[in-house]
């Protein structure tokens, strides 16, 4: 049985220096420089609050990796990517970054993924597109997919 939250709660013990990893979907990148490709502001996109429901989450929110859990687990933040395809990249983003957007960080381990959190709009509701933009411009590269063919 999944956990259950009534509400988000920022997590003070993850702090601001923490790593959080998220998955992006090569769609979500912009390959306009092959050399230097961006992360565009849609993988930092909450997802479908029935998702999160599902989850036990009480609503919108994104998906991320806890550097610290990871570490305690000795597992090399790659392996985010093994069920979901090294056709995916890994960025990652500072917890301080996200909280300085108004957003909220919590732990969520999951069966498969103990150093699973979420990121979610401190306020209540839906992520702006500003705050995505804002998101994605400090994501720094862990592993860049390659290209897909056009």
């Amino acid at each position: 049985m999944l956990p259950q939250a009534d509400a988000f709660s920022d997590d003070p013990s993850i702090r601001d220096d923490e790593l959080l990893y998220r998955r992006v979907h090569p769609t979500w990148i912009d390959w306009t420089d092959p050399d230097a490709p961006r992360v565009r502001r849609v993988a930092f996109q909450d997802q479908k609050e029935a998702v999160a429901l599902e989850m036990g989450l009480p609503g919108p929110c994104l998906s991320v990796g806890l550097s610290s859990v990871l570490e305690e687990h000795n597992v090399d933040p790659a392996k985010m990517l093994e069920s979901w395809g090294y056709e995916y990249g890994l960025a990652s983003i500072r917890a301080g970054g996200a909280r300085g957007s108004n957003q909220g960080v919590m732990r969520w381990p999951t069966e498969d993924e103990p150093w699973h959190g979420v990121v979610f709009a401190a306020s209540g509701g839906k992520r702006s597109s500003g705050v995505q933009s804002h998101l994605a411009q400090s994501a720094k590269w862990v592993h860049i997919p390659e290209r897909p063919a056009t």
